[in-house]
């Protein structure tokens, strides 16, 4: 049973090889931690006190996604425009051309 694992500290070994699992499947960090938060929110919703301290997860902040994102060059953005519907060049324009992000 899940409570009595998490005050034995079997509950915080079965996580760190669930971390390291999926780390070795190439699972972004940022994607790991939010089962620890999910865990850790239920425990906490069942009154059950557990610590998940020491368990590093590598990348816990990093977000994979928007390492490469970058701001459309001048060319780009007009091949954009003149390929969107009516509805569409007023939403690109809008974030393009006010700041909206």
């Amino acid at each position: 049973m899940i409570i009595k694992d998490a005050s034995s500290g079997e509950l915080k070994r079965q996580f760190s090889d669930f971390v390291r699992k999926m780390e070795k499947e190439g699972k972004a960090g940022s994607y790991i931690v939010k089962f620890k938060h999910a865990i850790k929110n239920w425990l906490n919703f069942n009154d059950v006190t557990a610590s998940f301290n020491g368990i590093n997860i590598a990348g816990e902040y990093e977000n994979p996604t928007l390492i490469n994102e970058r701001v459309p060059s001048k060319d780009e953005l007009s091949r954009i425009l003149r390929k969107a519907t009516s509805r569409g060049k007023v939403s690109i324009s809008i974030m393009a051309f006010s700041g909206f992000r």
